[in-house]
């Protein structure tokens, strides 16, 4: 199972788009409020306002804003909004 960081400021919509997240991720376990060093289980979806997370924590890693877009077009990956904000 997948090890999925969401990185955000306060506010952005992380903790609110968490359930809609988990289903597109196929994460079952939820971290809100990640310190951005603690191991991650498989499965997890950690939400986290931490500036420099540890990348290596997880396998793949999202600002929300790029999050969001993939989830507002269901034609679209979260890479392929990464690769185009890139």
């Amino acid at each position: 199972m997948p090890k999925i960081i969401i990185t955000g400021k306060q506010g952005t919509g992380k903790t609110r788009r968490a359930v809609e997240l988990m289903q597109h991720f196929g994460c079952n376990v939820l971290i809100e409020e990640w310190d951005g060093a603690s191991p991650l289980p498989d499965g997890a979806l950690a939400l986290t306002n931490h500036p420099n997370p540890d990348k290596s924590k997880a396998d793949e890693i999202y600002s929300i804003e790029i999050a969001k877009a993939a989830l507002q077009n269901k034609t679209l990956s979260v890479a392929s909004f990464a690769n185009l904000s890139a």
